[in-house]
């Protein structure tokens, strides 16, 4: 399927008059990541702890940290209760632990120093993931009643609870302060609560919108340590001790796909360090199991290895890893892993997330491959189809939205997969730019039991005997809102280079922006006019390509380039050597043996323009 590439326009005039001493390539990737003249270039760029917001800043964060510490030096019984993917229980577990640790702290005389991670009491924490399947997202019934079974007097909801009106205020009606941490979207009329968490509150005035929870709950231990120490525990709490929950803070940061902008970048940038070295038993062990190295890359031209910490790491092994529990099992095995302190405790927990992951994959590819056989069976469906609607009673409800993710990037268009279910039908949407789906949904929910999401992702619930009439409406709205045009694949790079461009110091300008994720992407670049010296498919199913480039355009002698494109293995079909080509890439490393040199990860490979 042939791609558009959109190169953005030079946008750095102003920007370079602002800050000369600036590179050009630098403010051409601030402008395209909405940086301006009137912005502060240090704190855009910082990713100095030092930088924090004060977390009391937030509203309703005293009365919230003023609560939890009563509870504690009261001995009440406080639940905390995360969401089941890996920002809800990295949330949990920061929180968690910080009242675990407080606690004897707070509740005994001793004035030995405090050990971090050694002291520790949770006998009157009572923590609670709920069941994906069973109870669905959010503050359930069953949550309320586990709470009433148990005594519970405080509740924390981690990366849920602004949209369970009904529950919280029963709660509240008997007796049981809730506090919420959460960050999804704002409802017309917030939940009654003790305390509301929630810097998208319009009346919030917190500078920073984007925490994830686990980022909330990494304001919140940081506000409780901060309140500890000036009710007297100076002497034995040190200052900053929240810096060692910046480990699950970047685990929820980046698994939750917010901007990497701002705050999040400061948590994320130091919560790697942190991982490299964290206390936590269990993904200590995690870890070990994965080959993953304590050590986070400064130098570029330091040799490495795959698995030192990035962000990389974080995304694609460390959080799939915990929501496999919740898509597969129950998320509470990832949070007992980590609570748990002992070797004989951690290390089956941690094999059974890596097992309860590859099972994710394997379900994962099983829907993707029944899925194609569908749509090849249908012939040319492209030119007819501009939705993928698709069910079945085998499919597990947690890994549909994976799924639906990659054949929404395989074939561009929007994608809804559902679970066929005796009583109801659960679906998982993705979809591309141009087609709204949060909006999409809205569209039929006369026909739902329940339903929503945001642009790109939502899901939804209906009766069986709903389906082919919310299968038709959403594919009558996708022949509405997408032409041929929005259904080409489209690259956005930030900008062009020029062969001589590409260099170490090239590298070293484009990672001073990182770490990248979601709303900081990896910046993509242009070369025009490269001869193809060699190409080659590669992998064992000969579907990536490896290519020698050398430079056509540009000033001296020519410039060899290698590159690796992944997936690319169709667009290369009609490409030979001594052709002249022009690319779409990001700039990688290769490293092998002793060697390692600068490689272009392909993107797109077209005939020169």
């Amino acid at each position: 399927m042939g791609k558009t590439w959109d190169i953005k326009n030079p946008a750095i005039t102003e920007l370079k008059d602002a800050f000369p001493e600036v590179p050009d390539w630098v403010l051409q990737l601030l402008a395209n990541r909405g940086f301006g003249v009137k912005d502060d270039l240090h704190a855009f760029l910082s990713s100095e702890y030092e930088h924090i917001h004060d977390p009391f800043l937030m509203a309703d964060m005293k009365q919230a940290v003023k609560r939890v510490l009563t509870a504690i030096k009261e001995r009440e019984q406080v639940m905390v209760l995360g969401d089941y993917d890996a920002d809800g229980v990295s949330g949990a577990t920061i929180v968690f632990h910080m009242i675990a640790e407080l606690t004897p702290l707070l509740t005994t005389s001793e004035t030995s120093q405090f050990m971090p991670g050694a002291d520790r009491d949770d006998s009157r924490l009572v923590p609670y993931i709920p069941d994906r399947t069973q109870e669905g997202y959010g503050v359930s019934d069953q949550a309320v009643e586990y709470a009433f079974q148990n005594g519970v007097n405080v509740l924390i909801t981690i990366d849920c609870g602004v949209s369970n009106h009904d529950r919280l205020k029963f709660l509240k009606e008997h007796g049981v302060d809730v506090i919420v941490l959460d960050h999804h979207s704002i409802p017309e009329t917030l939940p009654e609560a003790h305390s509301l968490l929630i810097p998208k509150r319009a009346d919030d005035p917190y500078p920073f919108e984007e925490l994830c929870g686990a980022g909330l709950a990494f304001k919140f231990a940081h506000a409780l340590v901060s309140e500890a120490r000036f009710q007297g525990l100076s002497d034995r709490l040190p200052e900053g001790y929240e810096k060692w929950y910046l480990d699950f803070a970047a685990i929820g940061t980046v698994g939750d796909m917010v901007p990497l902008r701002g705050e999040n970048r400061i948590l994320v940038t130091y919560g790697l360090y942190v991982l490299s070295k964290t206390k936590n038993s269990g993904l200590r062990e995690l870890l070990r199991q994965m080959d993953i190295q304590t050590v986070v890359r400064q130098d570029s031209k330091e040799r490495t290895t795959d698995e030192e910490i990035t962000v990389h790491t974080v995304g694609f092994e460390i959080a799939p890893r915990i929501n496999a529990a919740g898509r597969i099992d129950h998320a509470n095995r990832a949070f007992e892993l980590f609570r748990a302190r002992t070797r004989e405790e951690v290390e089956p927990l941690a094999q059974k997330l890596t097992e309860l992951n590859a099972e994710r994959k394997e379900l994962t590819e099983r829907v993707v491959r029944e899925v194609e056989e569908r749509l090849r069976e249908k012939g040319d469906f492209a030119d007819r189809v501009k939705l993928v609607f698709e069910g079945d009673k085998n499919w597990p409800i947690g890994v549909l939205g994976i799924a639906a993710s990659r054949l929404m990037d395989t074939y561009y268009r929007p994608v809804v997969l559902y679970q066929v279910g005796e009583e109801y039908n659960t679906a998982s949407a993705r979809s591309i730019p141009g087609f709204h789906m949060a909006e999409a949904i809205q569209s039929v929910m006369p026909h739902l039991e329940a339903g929503g999401g945001h642009a790109q992702a939502g899901g939804m619930s209906f009766q069986p005997n709903k389906t082919e009439t919310i299968k038709d409406q959403l594919q009558t709205r996708a022949d509405q809102y997408l032409d041929k045009d929005a259904l080409t694949p489209r690259i956005v790079a930030d900008a062009e280079v020029k062969a001589e461009d590409v260099t170490w110091e090239l590298y070293d300008l484009v990672n001073w922006l990182a770490p990248f994720g979601m709303g900081n992407p990896t910046p993509v670049f242009v070369l025009r006019k490269l001869r193809i010296e060699r190409i080659k498919l590669v992998g064992s199913d000969k579907n990536h390509v490896k290519v020698e480039f050398k430079s056509q355009q540009h000033q001296g002698q020519p410039i060899d380039f290698q590159a690796i494109g992944f997936n690319l293995a169709d667009t290369a079909a009609d490409l030979f050597e001594n052709e002249i080509v022009d690319v779409a890439f990001k700039l990688d490393v290769n490293e092998w043996r002793d060697k390692r040199e600068l490689q272009l990860k392909l993107l797109d490979i077209r005939h020169e323009a």
